[in-house]
């Protein structure tokens, strides 16, 4: 429903717009999974565990990272669908969301992608040819850096 919705898409795009920054925060478990050779790329694979409670699709989540150091894949079953959950025990074989990002692109000294692609991936991680689930352009990418506003403005917001 449009609940459902509005929590996955508010969660995910957080989470999109601050990897790989939050999984350097305290909770997250990062280890290198084996290397992901494609045509012509060799893609440095990181098996992120999210601490409890952090809302992502799933608990353990793969990265694919490129030779500069960019997130150019990330794999995932997204478990708040129910469909999805039940798509996966009704088939007989793996399938997970293989979402794809590039165009990167550099504001206020962050790197963001601006194109992804979702699609379905089979066993030996390759995607499903023709099939995108989501595709999205972001044009618009603005940072604000919060902060305490009582340090900023100091006497303002002071109590006597």
């Amino acid at each position: 429903d449009i609940i459902d919705s509005a929590y996955f898409v508010g969660y995910a795009m957080s989470n999109y717009m601050s990897h790989p920054y939050r999984m350097t925060q305290p909770g997250f478990h990062v280890r290198r999974g084996e290397d992901w050779r494609g045509d012509n790329e060799i893609w440095r694979r990181l098996e992120v565990e999210y601490p409890p409670g952090f809302d992502s699709h799933c608990h353990c989540e793969t990265f694919y990272i490129d030779d500069r150091g960019l997130i150019r894949r990330h794999d995932y079953l997204p478990e708040v669908f129910t469909e999805a959950r039940l798509l996966a025990r009704l088939l007989p074989i793996p399938l997970k969301a293989a979402h794809f990002t590039c165009r990167h692109r550099e504001v206020d000294g962050l790197i963001f992608p601006t194109f992804r692609r979702v699609m379905l991936a089979l066993p030996g991680h390759r995607p499903i040819p023709g099939l995108t689930m989501i595709c999205a352009q972001l044009s618009d990418i603005s940072v604000s850096f919060a902060v305490d506003e009582a340090r900023a403005q100091p006497g303002e917001n002071d109590s006597n």
